[in-house]
């Protein structure tokens, strides 16, 4: 059986727990052995293809570090970083797979990636070198095959790989806009990315 691996690309600014409860779920239920993480340096998916804002690369690094410290089977690649550029998952599966060559890959997405997965760049190609599985939100509806852009069968194979996370509603912005309102994060990062941000007063403008 070949090894599974799971692939978890975004932004990451902050990473927070709802991430981790994604990759933890996927690992649990589609039976990854490990799952990479991966900021981003340029998201395709942002107006005018802005670069990340409000944090350096290496801030983002620093706290997927100090959040996956301890968890077995999580790991981080600079290779978007490294790359430069707009961060084409296509070009990262590519090149993963020459580090890879023996093993399966699973791309991580939630259920707003899933809804414009048909839009996104060689998605024709990107779909024949790695599956893809989805955690889904807890409270959302469940998505009409018919809303994805392909062929009813490739739709319906996507949507078997899509499983229910636990609720957890937190996003990134809305840390940024705590921090920047002074309220605390516990319960929507790890204590120790909670330091991080205080320590380097990182969001304090966002507002």
């Amino acid at each position: 059986m070949k090894h599974r691996i799971g692939i978890f690309g975004g932004s990451f600014n902050p990473v927070h727990l709802g991430h981790l409860n994604i990759a933890e779920t996927a690992c649990r239920e589609f039976n990854l052995q490990k799952v990479i993480f991966i900021p981003c340096k340029v998201s395709p998916f942002k107006t005018n293809n802005e670069p990340i804002q409000y944090i350096s690369d290496q801030q983002r690094v620093d706290m997927l570090k100090l959040s996956i410290k301890g968890r077995s089977g999580f790991q981080i690649s600079e290779i978007e970083l490294n790359r430069g550029g707009i961060s084409y998952s296509y070009d990262t599966i590519v090149e993963i797979k020459k580090s890879y060559p023996d093993s399966h890959l699973s791309f991580i997405i939630g259920t707003d990636s899933l809804l414009t997965l048909s839009k996104w760049y060689k998605i024709g190609a990107l779909l024949n070198l790695c599956d893809f599985v989805t955690v889904e939100r807890p409270r959302m509806d469940r998505i009409d095959e018919k809303s994805l852009g392909f062929s009813p069968e490739l739709s319906k194979h996507l949507l078997l790989k899509a499983v229910r996370g636990r609720p957890m509603d937190i996003s990134s912005s809305g840390i940024r806009e705590k921090v920047a309102r002074g309220l605390s994060l516990q319960g929507v990062v790890t204590p120790e990315v909670e330091k991080y941000i205080s320590q380097h007063g990182l969001y304090r403008s966002c507002l």
